[in-house]
C-alpha cells in the first residue's frame, strides 16, 4: 500500500513537471496545450546546440508550410506561437516553457552583460548602448515581437559591435557577437 502511494506521488509530480512545457517534434497548435499539440503564446527555452524551431501553415506534405523559422546557433530563444499558426516544429531545442509560466526562467542581462540568444526587453535586458567584445561575425536584430518573421525585425546589422535597443523595442536577438556590455 505505501509503496501504491509512492508511485503515485511520483507520477503526480511527474505530470506536473510536464504540464506547460513543450518537447521538441512536430506539434498540432490547438487553443489549449495538451499532450503532444502547441498553444498560442509566447515560449521560451534555454537553447540547445543548432535549435532550430519553425511555426508552421500546413501539414501538406514534406516539408511543412514555413510560416516563419529559425536555427539558433546557441543561447536562449523566445518564439511567439500565434492561434492563426497550424503547427510548430522544433529540433535539437531543450524543451520548451511558456514564457513567464511556473517552469520559465529568465536568463538575462547580469550587470549589464549577456551572451548571444533572444532577450526580452526590460525582463531580460534593459534599454540603453551596448558593445560586443566580438566584431567580425557578430549579427544582431532589434525586434518588434517574436513572431520570427521578417517583419518583427526594427533593425539589424552584422560586424558592428555597437547598438542601442530602445524601451519601446520589444525584444533583442544576437549571435557571433561574444559579450554584451552595457555602456550607457
Amino acid at each position: 500500500m505505501h509503496r501504491t502511494w509512492k508511485l503515485l506521488a511520483m507520477v503526480a509530480v511527474g505530470s506536473v513537471a510536464l504540464a506547460g512545457c513543450l518537447f521538441p517534434g512536430v506539434h498540432q497548435v490547438t487553443p489549449k496545450l495538451m499532450k503532444d499539440t502547441a498553444a498560442p503564446g509566447l515560449w521560451h527555452t534555454f537553447g540547445g546546440t543548432d535549435c532550430f524551431f519553425e511555426r508552421l501553415s500546413d501539414f501538406s506534405g514534406e516539408p511543412h508550410g514555413t510560416i516563419a523559422s529559425f536555427t539558433s546557433p546557441g543561447g536562449p530563444r523566445y518564439v511567439e506561437i500565434k492561434d492563426t499558426d497550424a503547427g510548430f516544429n522544433s529540433e535539437k531545442c531543450v524543451p520548451w516553457a511558456e514564457a513567464d509560466g511556473p517552469f520559465d526562467k529568465h536568463i538575462g542581462a547580469v550587470d549589464g552583460a549577456f551572451t548571444q540568444g533572444d532577450y526580452r526587453v526590460g525582463t531580460d535586458v534593459d534599454a540603453g548602448t551596448y558593445e560586443a567584445s566580438v566584431t567580425t561575425g557578430c549579427v544582431w536584430q532589434r525586434l518588434s515581437g517574436f513572431g520570427s518573421e521578417d517583419s518583427d525585425i526594427i533593425a539589424s546589422d552584422t560586424d558592428n559591435p555597437s547598438v542601442t535597443i530602445d524601451a519601446s523595442d520589444v525584444g533583442f536577438r544576437t549571435w557571433g557577437c561574444g559579450t554584451w556590455t552595457k555602456t550607457a
